[in-house]
């Protein structure tokens, strides 16, 4: 099915500020099952209900702080099926619809509210989600992290490894003295290899800094040089 971008525009405004209504806002944390009950009761009978794919976190929460985990229900965009949106030019454009998102986000326990910027829990899924957005320094920093994951979870490496998971390796399900040698041999080389990354990651983060400083310094310039157009060759 074709729908004029028009149309589909006045719909989708009128259905996404519907779902949006019901929910107070864009994104409410859900207390208990109450809450979540009446939330639903609230929204358009025919609004989608999905489940997120991960737990989120806050990427700017400290490691040291009291932390909980707090259920989220939030309006997103999700694809409708055979639908096609074309504009006066017959370009051709997905239509997508409101939903409910259920999910979960790991957040500072004194936090007033949950933050507007989340990622990944899981490394891998972090790193897709930074790669998929062009994201270097962010995609490095979470393969760092998976590597160092790994090659602790093989055997008890020989440097101390801060690891977020629990107590138990691969060695320790093993009586092989040859396969435990050749375990702690396979995980020492994944920890040099996550150090090598580590540093690789670092000099990512410079470039980057150095080329939003950049970037920073050409825009002044450039709306410098528009305020004063006759003295663009003063400006240094």
């Amino acid at each position: 099915m074709e729908i004029r971008w028009e149309d589909f525009q006045r719909q989708a405004g009128e259905a996404f500020a519907a779902v949006t209504k019901g929910l107070d806002e864009r994104r409410i944390m859900v207390n208990n099952a109450g809450h979540l009950a009446a939330t639903l009761a609230r929204l358009p009978a025919d609004t989608p209900v999905i489940i997120a794919g991960t737990t989120r976190i806050d990427p700017s929460r400290r490691q040291d702080t009291d932390q909980h985990t707090v259920t989220l229900a939030e309006v997103v965009p999700i694809a409708v099926a055979d639908t096609t949106v074309v504009d006066d030019t017959g370009d051709e454009y997905p239509a997508f619809a409101p939903a409910v998102q259920l999910g979960a986000v790991v957040m500072s326990r004194n936090a007033v509210r949950p933050p507007f910027v989340t990622v990944p829990q899981p490394a891998q899924q972090r790193a897709e989600e930074a790669l998929a957005g062009g994201e270097l320094v962010n995609a490095l920093a979470a393969q760092v992290e998976l590597l160092t994951w790994i090659s602790g979870s093989l055997t008890t490496p020989t440097e101390v490894v801060p690891l977020d998971f629990d107590n138990e390796i691969v060695s320790e399900h093993n009586e092989d003295a040859d396969l435990s040698a050749a375990l702690t041999l396979e995980a020492e080389r994944l920890h040099q290899a996550a150090r090598r990354l580590a540093a690789l990651h670092a000099r990512a983060a410079e470039y980057e800094a150095a080329a939003g400083v950049v970037e920073e310094a050409e825009g002044i310039v450039e709306v410098a040089t528009r305020a004063n157009p006759d003295d663009s060759g003063s400006v240094s």
